[in-house]
C-alpha cells in the first residue's frame, strides 16, 4: 500500500505542483478488517495534511486520474477502458487544463 501511495503521490504532484505530499491511512477496525482508506494532501504553505472531503472536486478528480494512472502503468496499459462522466464539470479552469493533461497521458 506504501508504494501505490507513493506512485500515486508522484502522479497527483505532477498534476498539482504545489502539491507537497498524500497521505494515504487505512481504516481499520476489528470487525471488517479494512473497509476503506482515508486520504489527505499536504500542499506548499499547509501547516498539516487536509482530508480529501475537505477538498473541491478537482482535487477528488485529479486523484482520480493519478490513481488510474497508476493502475494503467502498473497493469503495462493493457486492455484499460475508463469511462467518466462530464470529468469538467464544476471544475475550476485550472483545473480542467490538469484533468485533460491527465487524461492525454494515460491515453
Amino acid at each position: 500500500m506504501k508504494k501505490e501511495a507513493q506512485s500515486v503521490t508522484g502522479y497527483m504532484q505532477d498534476y498539482a505542483s504545489t502539491l507537497k505530499a498524500v497521505q494515504i491511512t487505512p481504516v481499520v477496525n476489528w470487525k471488517d478488517a479494512i473497509k476503506g482508506v482515508d486520504v489527505s494532501f499536504q500542499f506548499e504553505g499547509d501547516d498539516k495534511f487536509i482530508p480529501m472531503s475537505h477538498k473541491g472536486t478537482g482535487y477528488r478528480r485529479l486523484f482520480m486520474v493519478a490513481r488510474f494512472r497508476y493502475l494503467a502503468e502498473k497493469s503495462k496499459g493493457h486492455n484499460i477502458i475508463y469511462l467518466i462522466d462530464e470529468p469538467e464539470t464544476v471544475l475550476h479552469p485550472t483545473a480542467q487544463v490538469y484533468v485533460l493533461n491527465a487524461f492525454d497521458e494515460l491515453s
